[in-house]
């Protein structure tokens, strides 16, 4: 299982159960309520969207 998180000083993505980054996301300007379900996370950056997998690859690029 993945969590999202963010520090405060603009670094965020997904940690496991122990804490340690699995995937780092580089967004300019994130949403919130970012989660994985059926293998896939939603992620938002800055009006348009797309899907990543638990590697962090862009299964769909943001379009919209």
């Amino acid at each position: 299982m993945l969590a999202f998180a963010r520090f405060f000083r603009g670094k965020q993505g997904f940690i496991d159960k122990k804490g340690g980054w699995v995937i780092t996301l580089n967004l300019k300007n994130s949403h919130d309520s970012l989660y994985f379900t059926e293998g896939l996370a939603a992620i938002r950056d800055e009006g348009i969207g797309g899907f990543i997998d638990k590697k962090g690859q862009w299964i769909i690029k943001p379009q919209f």
